[in-house]
């Protein structure tokens, strides 16, 4: 996926135009930069000059060019988002402390006596690993039910966020897992055409409905594969919404997702409470 990703780059900072950019891009890295050269596309050391900035703009190191060439979605997605374990916990047993009305010297004491053992795993909710591997399943899917031509861009995390429309719902039960996919009219009406095969020119209910069935499909998809595991998580009632704001009472992570002339939003939010307004 490498000259996939590079191309985008190439064709966003105007190198060359998206027709040219995307001429190798099934090549991986260096094939995909010797197509350029070969081409007369660039000269290899402007070609080599625009990966630097590539690797720069996103923070990559020639590992993750090398995990970008390789095209697995599960190496590639924490490239995009990730979830911090030892900091999701380390703050759970923080608001454990807070919502207790616990001193450090009682939290230290219930630590020393083995008690945090049994009060912690009812508690703490929060698991990266499984955010991790509902975020893969959300990428995968959508690939194989939208575009295999999707783009990831680095995410970023918020507490609050506004948005032109949305689209949304939630898996409820031993998790709370919010998923929302949020556009411009483009963004969505792109989304929704290529779920059902058929051209949208215009913002009409319709949109929403496909892409609630798409965000239907994959929480469908993700509660089956845990109940297996014994995990039970029901899927809540669709939203959608027009030109309102989003606000988590923890991390929202917003996931820029670039489709073939569109670009959308994920948004997610996992064990924490939602608001609209």
């Amino acid at each position: 996926m490498f000259g996939l990703y590079f191309s985008r780059y190439l064709s966003d900072k105007n190198v060359l135009d998206a027709k040219d950019a995307g001429e190798v891009a099934d090549l991986g890295y260096p094939g995909y930069i010797d197509g350029l050269v070969e081409k007369n596309l660039l000269k290899r050391d402007e070609a080599e000059k625009h990966l630097r900035g590539f690797m720069e703009e996103n923070g990559f190191s020639e590992g993750d060019v090398a995990i970008l060439g390789g095209g697995r979605f599960e190496d590639i997605v924490p490239l995009f988002i990730s979830f911090d374990a030892n900091e999701a916990v380390a703050g759970n047993i923080e608001a454990f402390k807070k919502d207790s009305g616990l001193t450090d010297a009682q939290m230290e004491e219930l630590k020393k006596d083995g008690e945090m053992d049994w009060v912690l795993p009812g508690y703490v909710r929060k698991d990266p690993p499984l955010y991790a591997r509902f975020v893969n399943v959300a990428i995968e899917n959508f690939s194989r039910l939208i575009s295999d031509r999707l783009v990831l861009k680095k995410s970023h995390v918020v507490k609050k966020r506004d948005f032109e429309h949305l689209s949304c719902q939630s898996l409820k039960g031993e998790h709370h897992i919010f998923f929302g996919i949020a556009g411009d009219e483009n963004g969505l009406r792109a989304v929704a055409g290529a779920f059902v095969r058929r051209e949208f020119t215009e913002m009409e209910k319709k949109v929403y409905d496909c892409v609630c069935e798409l965000i239907n499909s994959i929480l469908g998809l993700f509660a089956s594969e845990l109940s297996v595991e014994g995990i039970r998580l029901e899927i809540d009632l669709p939203y959608n919404y027009t030109g309102k704001s989003i606000a988590s009472n923890g991390e929202l992570y917003c996931l820029p997702v670039a489709l073939e002339g569109a670009e959308i939003e994920f948004l997610l939010s996992f064990d924490c409470d939602m608001e609209i307004m």
